[in-house]
């Protein structure tokens, strides 16, 4: 996983979880804040975030293993349909 897809990731979700008022889900990463993460550190904190998948504000919008062959894409497709639908 690259730095640039997780803060992808992560900020799609922090806004979410906020304008749903989601409170449990992690606002800061460690990985995110340092210079070069490495990959260890970095799937650690995707798998922080995973933990949260189930919870109903995250149901239908976590892309689907299909969506995932470009992971890139699928997050961008989620955030720029939950920037419109608000």
């Amino acid at each position: 996983m690259r730095v640039s897809l997780l803060r992808l990731i992560h900020t799609s979700l922090v806004r979410r979880a906020t304008n749903l008022n989601y409170y449990g889900f992690p606002d800061k990463l460690r990985s995110l804040e340092s210079s070069n993460p490495s990959v260890e550190e970095m799937d650690r904190d995707y798998a922080e975030m995973k933990q949260h998948f189930r919870h109903p504000v995250f149901q239908n919008f976590i892309p689907s293993y299909d969506e995932m062959k470009n992971p890139e894409l699928a997050w961008m497709k989620r955030r720029a349909n939950w920037t419109y639908q608000r």
